[in-house]
């Protein structure tokens, strides 16, 4: 979706978003006592309990791990039903929970429409072991017009 200049982070202590795009970034954290990764990013580690977890960058690609069609929207989604969701693991090790396969539209009455591609007659489409990749999503304008923008995943055709 074209969008603003100016585009603002839904979750910024996890996500980061980029004027460029293709560098918009998932925020972990990293224990080196322990050598874990965690995200969301953390200040303490949950294997041994030090404090001091560093912030890292994470990969924009992973491997879809499980998937879900979710058929009902709940009050707080701003995504209309049904969509998938799913669990991204990245080559850090983590799962990312995450929708997948979303887009967004300006809706005829000037609002943020966030769909899926996905319903139950395309489902199919989603396996075990695909690629998938970190797909930024505007999700709502802020009152000051700037995009404010979410993480997602999309599945990597022929993966």
């Amino acid at each position: 979706m074209a969008g603003n200049a100016q585009r603002k982070s839904l979750e910024p202590t996890v996500f980061r978003v980029d004027d460029a795009v293709e560098k918009d970034t998932l925020v972990g954290s990293h224990c080196a006592k322990c050598d874990r990764n965690y995200f969301p990013p953390r200040q303490w580690c949950a294997a041994c309990f030090e404090p001091g977890c560093e912030e890292i960058e994470l990969s924009r690609e992973g491997t879809l791990s499980s998937f879900a069609l979710v058929e009902r929207k709940q009050e707080y989604c701003l995504v209309e039903a049904p969509y998938a969701f799913g669990e991204v693991r990245l080559p850090e090790g983590m799962l990312v929970y995450t929708t997948l396969n979303i887009t967004s539209e300006v809706a005829a009455n000037g609002q943020i429409r966030v769909y899926s591609t996905i319903d139950q007659d395309n489902f199919n489409v989603f396996k075990t072991g695909q690629r998938a990749r970190l797909a930024p999503l505007v999700i709502k304008r802020a009152d000051d017009g700037a995009d404010i923008v979410a993480y997602s995943f999309d599945i990597v055709e022929g993966a």
